[in-house]
């Protein structure tokens, strides 16, 4: 009823193609695809510096550095530190440099 198959080749075969499968998946992903933004939410406060290669939006407090591809700070939002980003969208306060290449007020 139960037993060992006699031809390992078999078994070695057919786990074979399942890192293959894994490999040709990582190989679709565009590096600069567009994902969600990290969020950092209206009741959250963070000490320390923070950075993303892709988008940051801040809701609440930041006391540090935020270096990233592109930040959006919204209304409610207060930032003590440097902020640098190609693309920087400012509605909240920033005490501190801002560098990006386009800044939006």
């Amino acid at each position: 009823m139960f037993s060992r198959s006699k031809d390992k080749d078999t078994d070695t075969k057919a786990a074979a193609p399942a890192p293959a499968a894994l490999a040709s998946g990582s190989v679709g992903r565009r590096p600069n695809a567009r994902t969600a933004p990290s969020i950092i939410s209206n009741d959250l406060v963070v000490h320390g510096n923070l950075t993303a290669t892709g988008d940051i939006q801040v809701d609440g407090t930041v006391e540090g550095d935020i270096r990233s591809q592109s930040l959006t700070i919204g209304e409610k939002a207060s930032i003590t530190g440097e902020v640098v980003a190609d693309d920087i969208v400012i509605r909240g306060r920033v005490m501190g440099t801002i560098r990006g290449r386009r800044v939006q007020l």
